[in-house]
């Protein structure tokens, strides 16, 4: 589950940074602003997953998990939990900085 959520982060990470990375590939300010709306909207849902998280260490605490069925592969749910927040919450920056990067660009439109 934990290679399940760091790879859905990456690929999220990566289409992001490969389409905000050019923040004036939008025409003009209206289309902007609709972009960072989007990833302001990302940002909302992506609490959701903090939140879940958050409360997982909470129902679960110092529980170990094995996470694929491997002898050895696994961990505690903190440990798990504690990366999905913190990976979560890096994104969530991303996606902030994106948002405002559109907001500026559609100042200068």
């Amino acid at each position: 589950m934990k290679r399940l959520y760091c790879g859905m982060l990456a690929i999220v990470l990566l289409l992001g940074l490969s389409i905000a990375a050019f923040p004036a590939y939008a025409a003009n300010a209206e289309e902007h602003l609709k972009e960072a709306a989007a990833y302001d909207q990302k940002v909302t849902e992506l609490d959701a997953v903090i939140q879940e998280h958050e409360q997982m260490k909470k129902d679960f605490p110092n529980r170990f998990v094995n996470f694929d069925g491997k002898f050895g592969r696994g961990g505690t749910m903190d440990s798990h939990c504690n990366a999905i927040i913190e990976k979560t919450k890096a994104l969530q920056t991303e996606y902030r900085d994106f948002a405002e990067a559109h907001r500026a660009e559609a100042a200068k439109a």
